[in-house]
């Protein structure tokens, strides 16, 4: 990878973390942030390990697939989509 994109891809990834982490605390699109958040995760374990940095010290990949399990299961009761989708069941 040419050294001219790293510091792209670093403000990129950090842009990615906030607007997850902040659509899974608003509750906005929970299914597709925690993909989002699990792929972002996979991604940076797997440079940490080719980097030869020990990930597991920090659990990284325990941490994708808790971002992965959070989008197969409905954690979206208080959540926006949630009262979107009853409004819109009220309406119709």
């Amino acid at each position: 990878m040419p050294r001219a994109v790293i510091p792209t891809l670093a403000v990129l990834a950090t842009i990615a973390e906030v607007a997850f982490g902040l659509t899974v605390l608003l509750g906005i699109s929970i299914r597709n942030a925690a993909i989002g958040s699990a792929i972002l995760l996979f991604l940076f374990a797997t440079a940490m390990t080719i980097s030869g940095l020990s990930q597991f010290a920090y659990a990284v990949y325990l941490m994708s697939a808790a971002a992965l399990s959070l989008a197969t299961i409905d954690a979206s009761l208080l959540s926006v989509d949630s009262l979107t989708r009853r409004r819109h069941s009220e309406m119709g």
